[in-house]
């Protein structure tokens, strides 16, 4: 009788736990620009069947989806950029210090708050900062601006 009522116990604790972890959303894409980030990875010479690739592909989509391809070419090159750093460090691709690498160079790289994206391709944020291609803010040298 006691071994039920442990049984039990757990079962329930078990449901609890997993009822109090919340889902990670889903990001559903369209076909399209599942294709079109495919298409963008390989022009960036990004290898298929890489867990780069998928990195890769993921963040192109998502860029097609929200009906911004200039930002999804952006984000193929950087991944790309990214892959060849850290193949510089002597990291082999299977590795988790690689995928690590990649990881951090991504992170530290990302744009999180371009609003804004003018006909010659400069970035802007919410406070009118201006970024290169790279994801860097670039300071205005005050010196530069007197007239």
């Amino acid at each position: 009788m006691s071994r039920h009522i442990t049984l039990r116990a757990i079962a329930l604790s078990g449901a609890v736990i997993l009822a109090a972890v919340p889902y990670s959303a889903a990001h559903a894409v369209s076909g399209d620009a599942l294709a079109n980030a495919e298409r963008t990875c390989l022009d960036h010479k990004v290898q298929p069947g890489t867990n780069i690739f998928d990195v890769c592909v993921s963040r192109a989509a998502a860029a097609f989806d929200r009906g911004q391809p200039t930002v999804a070419d952006d984000e193929a090159r950087r991944v790309s950029k990214t892959r060849g750093v850290c193949l510089s460090y002597g990291l082999k691709p299977q590795t988790l210090g690689y995928q690590q690498c990649i990881n951090n160079e991504l992170d530290r790289h990302a744009v999180h708050n371009i609003r804004y994206i003018d006909n010659f391709g400069f970035r802007y944020d919410a406070s009118g900062n201006l970024y290169d291609p790279d994801g860097y803010r670039v300071q205005p040298n005050p010196k530069a601006m007197r007239w």
